[in-house]
């Protein structure tokens, strides 16, 4: 049986606008008008993760 670990991170506002424009800078894009997030999942380009997510496909795969 596997367990979900996570790891949660307090980071500075200056912190997150620098992580935020190297993940801009890389290529990735914003999706959503600006709001409060506290959660912060990757998948792939497809949502792969997020639809085996859904339809309860065995393993699901969790990136730390």
């Amino acid at each position: 049986m596997s367990f979900r670990k996570e790891k949660k991170f307090r980071v500075t506002v200056p912190d997150f606008h620098a992580f935020k424009n190297q993940l801009l800078n890389s290529g990735m894009s914003e999706l959503f008008e600006p709001r409060r997030i506290n959660s912060v999942y990757f998948d792939t380009g497809n949502l792969n993760m997020f639809f085996d997510s859904e339809e309860g496909t065995p393993p699901q795969k969790k990136y730390v």
